[in-house]
């Protein structure tokens, strides 16, 4: 409730900064893991990375669904 009554008196500009900031972190850490991934010789680690990068490119998806509502 209070997250909600905070987001609804934000500029939208001061929103628009938060969900940028937002995408910039949840695509370093995609980066993160997609290049543990490559460099990891172990399969099974290597998929859990792959699918941590896979859960920030969903992250990311929300955040850019967000700035088009």
């Amino acid at each position: 409730k209070d997250a909600l009554q905070q987001r609804a008196a934000t500029p939208a500009d001061g929103m628009l900064r938060f969900i940028e900031t937002a995408l910039q972190i949840e695509y370093a850490a995609y980066e993160l893991y997609r290049t543990m991934a490559d460099q990891d010789p172990d399969e099974s680690l290597r998929e859990a990375f792959l699918s941590l990068a896979q859960a920030e490119k969903s992250h990311m998806q929300a955040l850019i669904e967000a700035l088009a509502a």
